[in-house]
C-alpha cells in the first residue's frame, strides 16, 4: 500500500483540506483512501463542512466528485455499525431506582458487542448521550457509526436488589454480521437523507458544474438576496411607485418561501444558515415596509 494511503487509512478522520488535497493524488489508491477516511469521519467532518468546501471554487473536477462520493458512501453504501440485539421498548413499572424510559433487550446475538456485555432482560437508557426511548432511535444511532466505532452503552439491570446500572464503552460490530456478508451494502436512506443527497447532486455534481454558469455567479445567494432587496428598496424610495412596489413585494415574498424551504433542511447549519437567516429577516422587513 502507497505510505499516503496507509497513512490516511489509519488516522481515519485527520485534517480534511489534507485529505481533499489526498483526493487529487497521483496514485488511485490514494485517492481512494483519502475519499474513505472523509466518509468515515462522521463526527470530525460533518455534512456542514463538506458542503462548504463543494461551494468553494478552488476544487479541481476529481476533487469535486470524490466529496460527492464520500458523502454517498457515507448515507448509502458504508457498511453500519451493529450491537447485536433484538428490542422492544420498555413499560416501566415505577420501581424505586428503575429506568423511567429505555429499550428492553431481548435476544442477543453472539459474535456482536452486546454479547458479553448486556443481558435479556437489561434495559438500555442512553447510547453516548442520546436517549434510547423508540427502537428507530438505536437503530438510528447504530447505523450512522461505523463497525469499530467506540460508543458508550448506559443500560439497567434488574436484580434481585433492585436496579443497578451498566456503563461501558463498546466497539460496535458490523451489520454485515447480521445481514450477510459483503462490505458494501445499500442502506434504504430516509426520505430527508435521500432529499439532501439529491440536493448536493444538483448543486455540486459534475453535471451541475459543467452548465453554463449564470452571469452573476452569487445570484440567488442569501447575500445576493440582501443586496437586491436593498438596491430595490433604495430605487423606490428614490421613484415610489405602487405598482413597482406591488411587484417587488411579491418577488420577495417568493424569496422568501424559497428560503424557509432551504432552512428546514436539518443538514444545513453553522455559517450557511445563519445566511439563510439574515436573508430571511431582512426579506421579512422589506415586505413588512413595502405594505405600509
Amino acid at each position: 500500500m502507497h505510505l499516503l494511503a496507509l497513512s490516511l487509512c489509519l488516522i481515519g478522520g485527520g485534517d480534511l483540506d489534507r485529505l481533499i488535497d489526498g483526493l487529487d493524488a497521483v496514485a488511485w489508491r490514494d485517492r481512494e483512501a483519502a475519499t474513505l477516511a472523509i466518509a468515515r469521519a462522521h463526527n470530525e467532518f460533518p455534512l456542514e463542512a463538506i458542503e462548504e468546501r463543494l461551494s468553494m471554487d478552488d476544487l479541481s473536477q476529481e476533487q469535486r466528485t470524490r466529496l460527492m462520493t464520500a458523502v454517498s458512501w457515507r448515507y448509502e453504501l458504508l457498511p453500519r455499525g451493529a450491537l447485536g440485539v433484538e428490542m422492544q421498548r420498555f413499560v416501566p413499572r415505577n420501581e424505586i431506582g428503575g429506568p423511567d424510559a429505555g429499550l428492553l433487550v431481548g435476544r442477543i446475538v453472539k459474535g456482536l458487542p452486546a454479547h458479553g456485555l448486556l443481558q435479556s432482560g437489561d434495559v438500555i437508557t442512553h447510547m453516548d448521550d442520546t436517549p434510547m426511548i423508540q427502537q428507530i432511535d438505536l437503530l438510528t444511532f447504530v447505523s450512522q457509526h461505523w463497525p469499530g466505532d467506540e460508543v458508550r452503552v448506559r443500560a439497567m439491570r434488574p436484580t434481585d436488589d433492585g436496579w443497578e446500572q451498566v456503563d461501558r464503552r463498546v466497539a460496535l460490530g458490523s451489520m454485515a454480521l447480521l445481514q450477510g456478508q459483503g462490505t458494501l451494502m445499500r442502506r434504504n436512506a430516509p426520505l430527508d437523507e435521500r432529499r439532501m443527497l439529491a440536493r448536493l447532486r444538483r448543486a455540486h455534481g459534475p453535471v451541475a458544474r459543467s452548465l453554463p454558469q449564470p452571469l452573476d455567479p452569487g445570484r440567488g445567494s442569501p447575500r445576493w438576496i440582501v443586496l437586491e432587496v436593498q438596491k430595490e428598496q433604495a430605487a423606490l424610495a428614490a421613484r415610489p411607485d405602487d405598482q413597482r412596489r406591488a411587484l417587488a413585494v411579491a418577488r420577495w415574498r417568493t424569496w422568501l418561501m424559497a428560503i424557509d424551504s432551504r432552512l428546514s433542511d436539518k443538514f444545513i447549519g453553522g455559517a450557511r444558515r445563519e445566511q439563510l437567516q439574515a436573508a430571511r429577516d431582512a426579506l421579512e422587513a422589506a415586505i413588512t415596509a413595502g405594505k405600509n
